[in-house]
């Protein structure tokens, strides 16, 4: 995946002046495997080529995360995923999917929110769910911080 990554980036370099290093890349990258059918090898490939690469994050699905935390502590950051991928949960599975994704380790979480909501314009209802997210992760600044609906 990382080497994906690099493949193309080093495509559009050759075209044109790089600017950033690989390292300088990869630092910024969150190194993501969030396939339903992700096998335990797998995770710990992607594991290692993190570590190896220093991607910013690893970004796995949520019954990974503990495992991980525990085989590898905080190297990488691990970033997991709370209502991927269509955000059909309701707030409080998201809030306490969250709560439990932190105990076993994340570092980062990331949400989808209900995609219907956001076609319908419901955005005073998807901005009470992030604020109810960000409360459970001990988030507390402003959401419009964070979230600007068009």
């Amino acid at each position: 995946m990382v080497q994906a990554t690099m493949r193309r980036y080093n495509e559009i370099a050759d075209k044109k002046d790089r600017g950033m290093t690989k390292e300088e890349i990869l630092v910024h990258a969150g190194h993501t495997l969030l396939k339903a059918v992700s096998t335990r090898d797998e995770i710990q490939t992607l594991c290692e080529e993190a570590i190896e690469n220093r991607t910013a994050s690893v970004c796995i699905p949520p019954g990974y995360v503990k495992r991980v935390s525990n085989a590898y502590g905080d190297k990488p950051n691990v970033c997991t995923v709370i209502g991927f991928p269509l955000g059909y949960n309701i707030t409080e599975t998201k809030v306490y999917g969250t709560r439990r994704v932190l105990a076993d380790g994340a570092g980062e979480v990331d949400m989808v929110v209900i995609l219907g909501d956001v076609k319908k314009g419901e955005f005073s209802r998807i901005t009470r769910e992030i604020e109810a997210v960000k409360t459970a992760a001990g988030r507390q600044e402003p959401i419009d911080s964070v979230f600007k609906p068009y």
